[in-house]
Order: C-alpha cells, then structure tokens, then sequence
C-alpha cells in the first residue's frame, strides 16, 4: 500500500514539473462540429473573486481549446451582498471577455436551493408576496445588468431543484431547504402514471422562474440537476416528470442540464445516458452536458487510473455524440483550481499547471465519433 502511494506521489510530481506543453492533434472546440466543447470560469470565489483573471496562462487555454463559455452568478458568493441589492461585476467580467473572444455564454444560475444563498437570506422570515419579489428581482437584475439578456445564450434558469433520493427539498429540514419552496406547490401535470410517476405535486417556484426569465430574455432557457444522467432511477424519473409538467403547464423551458459528475470508482453504462439524451430530445428539447468532470474520490492517482480515465472519457463523450447534446461544459479548466469542490481527486482534462493528461485525447476520440464511425477516417 505504502508503494502505490509513493508511485501515485511520485507520478503526479512529474506532472507537476513538466512545462507547459500544448496537446496534439485537433484542438477539443475542431473535433466535431456538431457538438459545442466548453468550460466554467467559476467568479465570487472565496479564494479567487474572479478565477479567469487568477492566472493568464487559463486565458491562453481557454481561447485555444474551447468554443463555450459558462460562469456563475451564485448569489451566495459575493453576488447578492444586500436586500435587493447586488454585486455582478466579477460575473459581467467573464462574460465581457468572452463575448469579447467571440465565445458563446452559459450562465449558472438564477434560482435553487438554499445552498446556494447568502446567509442573512437563509436566516429570514419572508411572506409569500415578498418571496415572489425577491425571486423576480434577483432573475430581472442579473439578465438585465451589462446588457446580459443579449449577451448571454444560454440561462440556467434552476438548478438541483430535486435531492438525490428524487424527493423535492424539504423546508423543514434546515440541510434540505429550499426556502423557495415556500411559494407552494402546483399539481403534477406531467401526464405520466404508474412507476413513472414520482410526485403528486411540484413546486411552483420553479415554473414561476422560467416564467420571469422569459420577460427579459428571448434567450435558451436551461432545467438543470445532477443524478439524473442514467435513465431508470428514481431521481431520472423525477426529473423526467418534472419536465413533462413543466412543458405541458406551458413553460417556455428550452433545454435540459444533466450536471455529470461522475466517479471513477464506479462502472457506468453509458447506454443509459444515452437514452436519457434521446428521451428529452423526443420532447423538443436541447441537452447540455453542464457540469462535466471524473474524479478518482478515493485520492490515489496513478498511471492506471489516468488511462482509466482516459477510456471512460473516451465512452462517455461517444454516448454524447450518439445521442445528440448540443454542448459539454467541464466544470473547470484544470486541476485543482477550486479547493471546495473535487480538490486532489484528478476530475478535469488538464493538469495543474495547464498539460494535457490522458484524458484530454480520450476525449478526442470520443469526439472523433459519429454514429459509430469515425468522423475524419
């Protein structure tokens, strides 16, 4: 055991020291024309306010190897600083410099889970009229400041609005809230009956914010959450219903996210992602790939798992190809740039210090794919 950590230790200081080295072959954004290949430039960190001005090296990257763009505008980090009162500049900044850089816009998010607020928010008592203003309000302020309605493609408008058991969170549970919940809940109108049908009602925030969003932007409109990839579990078939009710209670809903965050530990049928695709696509809708990255949870990198990783890329952007996503963004450029999420776990293409790993060309490959063939043999 002592071995395989000085050989994990060992390989990833020489990963370190190597010098910045620029990938071979086709760059991630030329691969496949089809199919969008983004990043996210997190902004209102706690150890970075703005983590694409951080280092310019990311800036080189980014523009060699990306053609999608998303940051955040969480309220909790540092963006919603008062009652109605805000602080967009780190999250204008990123989008100025992409559109800047003629880079299409992701931003994440507009509405979810207590999580993701500021505390005094969290701490208060409001009535339902007011929680309705504020949820409103923070929706209007950010579309609307910088011009963001244009500049900005694609809103995620609500994110993880379903826990991972597919229950939706539970006001009464001070680890569960979802303070927005608040505003009631509206019966299912999903259609859906039998083992496909998971709840009775939903919450009615959620189609209220798509329906604001839609006031102030003709732009693609975006339901996101996580464990929800894989079509037959419980939290897929949550999320499936919430979707149909939303679409057939007349949502201006555009497209669906599906987070991807997966751990190399586990063995993952890739059909069943790709089902998942196609089942949101017979609905009219765009899927996104939002949050993509493959972490070694267990913290003991290896050559071994670099090539595991490589190859479950490889399978995993295939499954996106084959059932048809219109964009994948990683949740960050490389390696350990975030200390509060995946930190020493490995999960993204590139190393700290900017070089291609294995799974960089594992994801070329899985790009080079179209129905099965390659796209350029």
């Amino acid at each position: 055991m002592i071995k395989k950590i000085l050989a994990a230790l060992i390989f990833s200081l020489n990963l370190t020291a190597q010098s910045q080295t620029v990938p071979t072959g086709k760059r991630l954004k030329e691969v496949n024309p089809n199919i969008l290949i983004g990043a996210t430039l997190q902004t209102g960190m706690v150890d970075t306010k703005n983590i694409l001005f951080a280092d310019s090296t990311i800036q080189t990257v980014f523009k060699r190897e990306f053609n999608l763009g998303q940051t955040t505008c969480y309220p909790a980090w540092h963006t919603w600083i008062g009652f109605k009162t805000y602080d967009f500049k780190a999250f204008n900044q990123t989008v100025n410099w992409f559109v800047s850089n003629h880079i299409p816009v992701v931003a994440h998010l507009l509405a979810g889970p207590d999580n993701y607020y500021p505390q005094w928010y969290k701490n208060a008592t409001y009535a339902k009229a007011e929680l309705d203003t504020i949820l409103i309000d923070f929706i209007r302020s950010a579309i609307l400041s910088n011009n963001n309605s244009e500049k900005v493609d694609y809103w995620n408008v609500v994110n993880e609005s379903i826990w991972h058991n597919g229950h939706y969170y539970n006001s009464n549970d001070k680890d569960l809230r979802c303070k927005l919940q608040e505003l009631g809940m509206e019966i299912d109108r999903s259609g859906l009956t039998g083992e496909a049908k998971v709840h009775d009602m939903h919450p009615v925030y959620i189609r209220k914010a798509f329906e604001y969003a839609r006031k102030y932007t003709n732009k693609k409109l975006e339901l996101r959450d996580y464990g929800a990839e894989f079509w037959g579990t419980t939290k897929s078939k949550a999320f499936y219903q919430l979707v149909k009710h939303l679409l057939n209670s007349g949502t201006p809903l555009d497209a669906v996210g599906l987070q991807g965050h997966f751990d190399l530990s586990k063995t993952n049928d890739w059909s069943k992602l790709k089902q998942t695709i196609q089942e949101y696509k017979k609905l009219g809708l765009e899927v996104y790939i939002s949050e993509l990255d493959f972490a070694d949870k267990l913290k003991i990198w290896t050559p071994e798992k670099a090539e595991q990783q490589k190859e479950q890329y490889k399978l995993m952007m295939q499954a996106f190809v084959e059932g048809g996503v219109k964009w994948v963004s990683f949740w960050g450029v490389r390696d350990n740039c975030n200390r509060s999420w995946l930190f020493d776990q490995s999960p993204l293409l590139f190393g700290y210090n900017f070089n291609p790993k294995p799974a960089y060309y594992g994801v070329q490959e899985g790009l080079n794919i179209t129905h099965g063939k390659s796209l350029f043999n």
